[in-house]
């Protein structure tokens, strides 16, 4: 049974050809969807129409292995575990707690997960949220 895989679309800033593959062998997703290209033509000026095609010419689609954005994912919830766990037993509170903890993460083409930090110059960020809670 092949390998169940996700798609992950990302924003590509590089000059390449939208036809060409990426280093995984993806396709690039150029012009996915509709052809908005009549719609830039009206009016060739207009700076927000401009942008519009350009995002769209960005996209890029990544097929992306389900079983290694489960272990990625493992790893960095294990990795969250451990650091608030030292933190806790280091901080040693005496009259409060830490009851949740959210944090912003994004996901790569690759399936790799990060911590995204405040006030990242990631261009065109989209994160996931995930929120802790303590076990009862």
């Amino acid at each position: 049974m092949p390998d169940e895989t996700i798609r992950i679309v990302t924003a590509d800033t590089s000059d390449e050809s939208p036809d060409a593959p990426d280093d995984d062998g993806a396709k690039n997703g150029g012009h996915i969807g509709v052809d908005w290209s009549d719609a830039w033509d009206a009016q060739p000026n207009e700076p927000t129409q401009k942008q519009a095609a350009k995002a769209v010419d960005s996209l890029r689609l990544h097929n992306v292995s389900i079983k290694k954005l489960e272990k990625e994912l493992v790893d960095f919830m294990q990795t969250v575990d451990q650091m608030f766990s030292r933190a806790d037993a280091e901080a040693d509170m005496k009259a409060i707690e830490l009851s949740e903890i959210e944090l912003s993460v994004a996901i790569n083409a690759e399936g790799s997960f990060s911590l995204v930090g405040l006030g990242a110059k990631v261009a065109d960020t989209r994160t996931v949220l995930l929120r802790f809670k303590r076990k009862s």
